[in-house]
């Protein structure tokens, strides 16, 4: 279990269903992009604020150990199964080469 958040911001088209070809060329447009680098500031801001602020993090620290208790984490898959880890394996197998020249091969280096 992991602390999370969910935080919601306008970079889309409200009332459209998200499997809808719609759904997929709103994110290039430009209002889109305000939206999105709006909620990227939200987080970032976010961020500052819980490593500036060690009062606000021990807060969300016993919050988080609060609400972990309330809603303990449980497999979905019985104790004696192991995942089934190579459900998919012929698949990919047979689409990586396609997929390999969408490979990023050189590390990113943000400035």
């Amino acid at each position: 279990m992991v602390p999370a958040g969910i935080v919601n911001f306008p970079a889309s088209v409200p009332g459209i269903g998200y499997h809808e070809w719609k759904a997929a060329v709103t994110p290039v447009m430009s209002i889109s992009h305000k939206g999105q680098v709006a909620g990227a500031k939200v987080l970032a801001a976010s961020i500052i604020d819980l490593m500036s602020s060690p009062e606000l993090l021990k807060k969300a620290r016993a919050e988080f150990e609060i609400e972990s208790k309330k809603t303990p984490y449980f497999s979905l898959l019985p104790a004696d199964v192991q995942p089934p880890l190579d459900l998919n394996r012929a698949d990919m197998e047979k689409y990586r080469p396609e997929m390999r020249k969408f490979y990023l091969d050189k590390t990113v280096r943000f400035q």
